[in-house]
């Protein structure tokens, strides 16, 4: 029943049902482990493992309340190396210029793949960009920003 009822989707969830929830999702809150009275150093391991897995948790919930800081300090860095950028444009310096397309070529790749993605996703003439396209499997959790003329709408 579960494969009639399931749902296929473009972009992320790929994969939608009432049964389905998201790994990055915090686990429901779990009962204490009941422990077993007999044997105090098999209980002692019990609450050590469940130690680990709240600590392991915590650990989660910081990662994802560090998103906005990771990505804004990535945005940072862009944007100043791209100021830096537009400042080498006066020396017309080709050393500089083959060594950023050569040491940059994987984040390149990534850039033209995601904007690739996009730009399909938004075009009205051209096929929509499928799930697993290999030349754009790098581009897979980029979510594409909707179309200008949708944007404020």
């Amino acid at each position: 029943m579960f494969f009639v009822e399931v749902t296929r989707n473009r972009s992320t969830p790929f994969w939608s049902h009432p049964s389905l929830k998201p790994l990055d999702a915090p686990p429901p809150p779990s009962t204490s482990p009941v422990l077993p009275t007999s044997n105090s150093v098999h209980r002692d391991e019990i609450i050590q493992e469940a130690a680990k897995e709240s600590d392991e948790e915590l650990v989660e919930i910081r990662a994802g309340a560090t998103f906005d800081e990771r990505l804004t300090s990535t945005l940072t860095k862009i944007r100043d190396f791209c100021d830096g950028l537009e400042y080498q444009r006066q020396f017309r310096d080709l050393r500089m210029l083959d060594t950023l397309e050569r040491e940059g070529a994987s984040f390149f790749r990534l850039i033209d793949n995601c904007l690739s993605r996009e730009r399909r996703a938004n075009s009205s003439r051209s096929a929509p960009p499928t799930t697993w396209e290999r030349s754009t499997a790098n581009a897979m959790f980029y979510r594409t920003r909707p179309n200008p003329s949708d944007r404020d709408t």
